[in-house]
């Protein structure tokens, strides 16, 4: 008898929109919210005040009025249902890349020096750390809580001119 489960039909996906949210756990949202703010421009979203105010619920933060959100728990848990929790040695990601245009890329590259990043390994964030992964760059970074972040762009040649402009000035 065969278990494999049907082959998928036509439609029958859902037809993903795009990644809703993440789960950070952080020891003060408030703290979280400012340094998420600063760094990359994300703000509490108003419509989901509720959730923040339950006990145990997240704080949802976004800068693109919700299509994509961090949601911040409390790092100790509380009120977090245990039959949904992952253990994070076993169902951890490596890291949350958000999306830029290239201008937006080297406007955050041009913020480095004053954002004062460091990596994951607590070294500092600066533009020559950039990834060239030769149709996308990259940056790599970590929020005080050791979350391991990214932004990278796909708009190649935009970033490329801007970085040789930058040296030719520099």
């Amino acid at each position: 008898m065969n278990s494999s489960p049907p082959p998928s039909e036509s439609g029958s996906h859902p037809g993903f929109e795009g990644i809703d949210h993440v789960e950070m756990f952080v020891p003060s949202r408030r703290e979280a919210v400012g340094w998420y703010g600063e760094v990359l421009g994300l703000d509490a979203l108003a419509e989901r005040k509720d959730w923040a105010l339950s006990p145990g619920g997240p704080l949802m933060i976004s800068n693109d009025q919700g299509q994509t959100m961090l949601a911040l728990f409390r790092a100790d848990g509380h009120g977090i249902d245990p039959a949904v929790r992952v253990t994070p040695s076993v169902g951890a990601f490596r890291w949350v890349a958000f999306r830029a245009s290239g201008e937006g890329f080297l406007r955050f590259l041009g913020r480095l020096a004053v954002l004062n990043l460091l990596d994951t390994r607590g070294e500092a964030v600066t533009v020559e750390r950039v990834s060239d992964h030769q149709s996308a760059w990259s940056i790599y970074f970590a929020d005080p809580w050791g979350h391991a972040l990214e932004v990278t762009t796909y708009d190649y040649e935009v970033v490329r001119q801007g970085l040789v402009k930058a040296s030719e000035k520099g």
